[in-house]
């Protein structure tokens, strides 16, 4: 028995030995993995580290600039407009601060800045009336410089003086619209511009409509259209008259408008504030009114009275 105990005692410590020498190759070749995956994270981040420092810094995108000059009545509206290239393709770019300036870009020219709109336009408004230059030509700059994502752009345009009127007036039963469209000579007097296309429009929700073919100034800069008879105005017949010329050489682009009542009055449709079914909650028929008010009331008296009534069957079968 002794000789089978001590047997029996032996083979439980070899196998002890044995479990113990696994257990210790394992847990060493999992902790030499994990050295080594640590190693090698490191390694790559040494690595990562290293390209990024040597990568070059984005470049910029390039930006498209375009500046345009538009007299007005007596206002000139400056008109800057931005793209950028998105997938090949130069499209509108929102967000952008534009800067514009007179005469050359220098920070004690500034006269305003915009940011640029969902068009990719910056706008900026100079009143002329009262101007002691405003019969000379104006240089205007517009520029967007050290912008994060855009590399610099610049554009000038010139602004160049002139006059231009609109007459209405009624000859034998014809409405016509007459314009004078004069420019400053060499001496700095008004004459004449002959051969200046212009348009005639009338100013609706959103845009102009062109009501008359265009035509050109004669030798005194006059031009006479006839207004059409069946254009639409507001309540009171009112319509708003734009002469317009582009891209002149002389003047550039110039505006001229003039309210009139010579359109046909537009009824105002009061559909929706009339009292019919399809009408919103305040303006409801009466009699509508009337009878749900009557028809709540009376539910709400049954649901009272059945309360009532149940109150005093409880009464009645506690003194019973």
């Amino acid at each position: 028995m002794n000789y089978i105990y001590h047997m029996a005692i032996k083979y439980s410590l070899i196998k002890g030995y044995l479990l113990a020498f696994i257990l210790t190759g394992l847990f060493t070749s999992a902790y030499c993995q994990t050295e080594d995956a640590s190693s090698k994270e490191v390694t790559k981040k040494d690595s990562l580290t290293t390209a990024s420092s040597t990568s070059p810094s984005q470049e910029k995108k390039e930006l498209r600039m375009s500046l345009n000059a538009f007299k007005i009545n007596h206002d000139l509206k400056l008109v800057s407009r931005v793209r950028s290239k998105v997938e090949a393709k130069f499209q509108n770019t929102a967000g952008v601060e534009i800067s514009f300036y007179r005469d050359e870009v220098k920070p004690e020219n500034l006269i305003g800045k915009q940011i640029s709109n969902h068009k990719g336009e910056a706008y900026w408004i100079i009143p002329l009336a009262g101007r002691p230059d405003s019969m000379t030509s104006l240089v205007f700059y517009s520029s967007v410089k050290d912008h994060p994502d855009y590399e610099d752009a610049e554009e000038t345009v010139t602004a160049y003086p002139s006059k231009m009127t609109i007459n209405t007036v009624e000859e034998d039963s014809l409405r016509l619209v007459k314009i004078f469209v004069g420019h400053p000579d060499e001496a700095g007097k008004m004459v004449p511009l002959a051969d200046a296309e212009c348009k005639v429009y009338v100013k609706r929700e959103f845009g102009l409509l062109e009501v008359t073919e265009s035509q050109t100034t004669d030798a005194d800069g006059n031009i006479s259209a006839e207004f059409p008879a069946d254009v639409h105005g507001d309540e009171s017949g009112n319509v708003t008259i734009v002469a317009k010329i582009a891209d002149n050489e002389s003047v550039g682009n110039v505006e001229v408008s003039s309210t009139i009542p010579w359109g046909i009055p537009t009824k105002v449709d009061n559909f929706y504030s009339q009292r019919e079914l399809w009408s919103a909650r305040s303006n409801s028929p009466i009699s509508l009114i009337i009878i749900v008010n009557a028809a709540l009331l009376l539910i709400w008296g049954f649901i009272a009275y059945i309360f009532l009534e149940i109150i005093r069957i409880n009464k009645l079968g506690k003194t019973n």
